[in-house]
């Protein structure tokens, strides 16, 4: 089986809420460049609508539990295929 490089964008539905760190392993996913970690670390902590970007390898037709992101308050605002 082939693997494809995923790149999701994710953003705080609203101010508050930690981010799902969790979700990093149920969906597969690791912060995409060191930018995003950081953010990653201070996300509940202040207000911003950055948008984090993470990635994984998975099979071609895979997609990110979007309801259970919304559960923990957050957003899923893109998904891509990268080349």
């Amino acid at each position: 089986m082939k693997l494809v490089k995923f790149q999701i964008g994710v953003k705080p539905s609203s101010y508050g809420y930690s981010f799902p760190l969790d979700m990093l392993r149920y969906d597969g996913l690791h912060p995409r460049r060191s930018e995003d970690a950081n953010r990653i670390d201070d996300a509940g902590a202040r207000r911003s609508d950055e948008v984090i970007s993470l990635e994984g390898y998975h099979d071609k037709n895979w997609k990110p539990e979007v309801e259970r992101w919304k559960s923990f308050g957050w957003d899923v605002v893109s998904v891509e295929k990268a080349a």
